[in-house]
């Protein structure tokens, strides 16, 4: 009985002193002489955490920043997962900081991403009024975005579709069916009414093509009747200079024989003035050298 007491008794030591060097390394840990680390909470309302684990990555720029502690519905805030994170105290954790949920499509593994959006935002430090630690506002991952817009994109497709019926009911298609025969019945007429239209037009051309010849027949009379009254013009012109030279030549040849009567009028009154001389001759005083009384 004694070796198996022994026994009893180093078993009972070797655990004792396990527990007492994880309880010591907790310690060290939680009293800052551990590795330096900060905690945060993040509520998750919109995104799905399947595939997140404890104890899974925390990634900043595709770089490991510290685990997933603890996650589980909260109690302060209705409809949300509360998730603690246990992040590196370097971490650069900006105001701006969202998390988001990474998930592998193939796989279905997902961790939680950490996106940044304004870096000269400040240091998450401040820790709200009622929490425990600073809180990490929750982000949109592509995923969602993705699940989002498919979602989107099947609700208008069903609303397209349930518009679709509505309209082929069997009042909207005997009305469709009238509209397409009556788009027809018009479609014909407008054909009609563009030959005749057409016709209209090349007769109208033809009409417009003897309308100009005929003009231009007419032009040439009237260039031709033009040049002929130009030509009749030149021989008037020429005419009237050859009048206008002949007057002139006529017009001094009548002053010089107007001047001459003139001369023979003056010399005639002349005469007239002094009857006695013209009958008796001038007085003997007057007479000049060699003339004699008659």
């Amino acid at each position: 009985m004694e070796p198996q007491a022994r026994y009893t008794v180093v078993g009972a030591a070797v655990l004792l002193l396990a527990a007492l060097a994880a309880g010591v390394a907790v310690w060290l840990l939680r009293s800052g002489n551990g590795p330096d680390v900060r905690l945060y909470t993040v509520y998750f309302a919109r995104q799905s955490l399947a595939g997140v684990q404890e104890n899974g990555e925390v990634l900043m720029k595709g770089l490991r920043v510290g685990t997933v502690r603890q996650f589980a519905f909260s109690n302060r805030h209705a409809g949300t997962v509360e998730m603690v994170l246990e992040l590196d105290a370097n971490a650069p954790v900006r105001a701006s900081s969202r998390a988001v949920i990474d998930r592998n499509l193939i796989t279905g593994a997902a961790s939680v991403d950490l996106v940044t959006t304004d870096e000269s935002s400040p240091r998450l430090l401040r820790v709200p009024a009622g929490e425990a630690h600073p809180v990490i506002t929750e982000g949109e991952s592509d995923v969602e975005q993705f699940r989002q817009t498919v979602t989107q994109l099947g609700q208008r497709a069903d609303e397209a579709l349930q518009r679709v019926s509505a309209t082929l009911s069997a009042g909207n298609r005997a009305a469709l069916a009238d509209t397409l025969v009556a788009i027809g019945r018009a479609a014909q007429a407008l054909e009609a009414t563009t030959r005749q239209a057409s016709g209209d037009l090349h007769r109208l051309a033809d009409r417009y093509d003897q309308l100009g010849a005929q003009a231009g027949s007419r032009l040439d009379d009237a260039s031709a009747v033009v040049q002929q009254v130009g030509g009749d013009v030149a021989r008037l012109a020429r005419r009237a200079e050859g009048v206008a030279e002949n007057a002139d030549i006529e017009l001094r040849v009548t002053g010089e024989k107007v001047r001459s009567a003139a001369d023979a009028f003056a010399d005639t009154s002349r005469g007239l003035g002094n009857p006695r001389a013209l009958l008796f001759g001038p007085p003997g005083g007057s007479l000049g050298p060699g003339e004699e009384m008659p």
